[in-house]
């Protein structure tokens, strides 16, 4: 499955920015039926062909997705502020056909106390956290995983 998409930078207002996302089209490209090691070929295409028809009627739906720079820099997490920054504004930029992603931040020179506190001792805690998961009795993610 192929999706395309347009993304671009709606900045022609400075204090209310927007990312707007516009799918373009999707597509299957790459489509093997087999019957045990026998490829099926005319299924294959016939699948293909339909699939194509209802994508071509799904691009009707598409519509822009805009969502604004401010939301997504309201939300950061608290803890961030424990850095001594915050993400301020988002940018994004073309160019030569490649895309730069860009994050502003602001400094913050007075964290919230109790927030930070309570941040540093979860992350002291991690280092053991993570060797206890991996002695663990073999149900935790990451061991299932290995």
């Amino acid at each position: 499955m192929v999706f395309k998409l347009k993304v671009t930078m709606d900045d022609s207002n400075p204090f209310d920015k927007k990312i707007i996302i516009l799918p373009k089209n999707v597509d299957m490209s790459n489509l093997k039926v087999m019957k045990d090691t026998e490829e099926m070929q005319m299924e294959q295409m016939m699948i293909q062909s339909m699939a194509s028809i209802q994508f071509e009627q799904a691009k009707k739906m598409f519509k822009e997705f805009p969502i604004k720079t401010g939301d997504i820099a309201s939300k950061n997490p608290a803890e961030l502020q424990c850095f001594g920054f915050n993400i301020a504004d988002f940018d994004i930029s073309y160019k030569k056909s490649q895309a730069q992603l860009t994050a502003y931040y602001k400094a913050i020179e007075n964290p919230n106390k109790e927030i930070c506190d309570s941040f540093k001792k979860e992350l002291a805690k991690a280092p053991q956290k993570i060797i206890q998961q991996m002695k663990g009795n073999g149900s935790s993610p990451f061991q299932q995983g290995l």
